[in-house]
């Protein structure tokens, strides 16, 4: 009839609760459910052992499923925190990559370096500039150096500001 499988999560959650305990809402179960339409026809490593649930429940609001892999590959390599996994999030990150990068997730292509440099690159200042000059952007960058390296990625380091570097180059004719 037209009432069949209405509200049929609900009252699951209904008896769950009873039986096992309010931990069985019906909005838990909603996500239950969604984490299993996004992973029950893709073929990964077991995919709970990854992650927390509470860092998929906080992916289960992404559309996009290869952004959902992304954020969840980042979290694993990173070991982020939900907190710092919301941030990403909420920055954008995956958007920010290039389309190169963006399809070689999507293949499961090797990466370089260049890949993971988002753009655009996210600086935050504590002080609201007008006008940013390089001098002025070399200071905000600088004031939160630690946040700005973040941004770039892991793999790269800070060895000082405005660090001499010399190399010698060989040219053989």
């Amino acid at each position: 009839g037209s009432e069949y499988g209405e509200d049929i999560i609900g009252k699951y959650a209904e008896k769950l609760k009873i039986e096992v305990g309010k931990k069985y809402n019906k909005r838990t179960l909603f996500r239950m459910r969604q984490f299993f339409l996004i992973f029950s026809n893709k073929k990964m490593s077991t995919v709970s052992t990854l992650l927390s649930w509470s860092h998929y429940t906080e992916l289960l609001s992404l559309k996009n499923y290869d952004e959902i892999i992304y954020y969840i590959d980042v979290s694993r390599r990173q070991n982020l925190s939900i907190r710092k996994l919301r941030e990403k999030i909420k920055s954008n990150e995956y958007e920010r990559l290039p389309d190169s990068t963006k399809n070689k997730l999507t293949n499961k292509e090797e990466f370089e370096i260049e890949d993971y440099i988002k753009n655009p690159i996210v600086i935050k200042s504590k002080n609201n500039y007008l006008e940013v000059s390089e001098k002025i952007l070399h200071r905000i960058i600088l004031e939160d150096i630690e946040n700005f390296m973040k941004e770039l990625g892991n793999n790269l380091s800070f060895i000082g500001s405005e660090y001499k570097l010399r190399y010698d180059l060989e040219i053989t004719l």
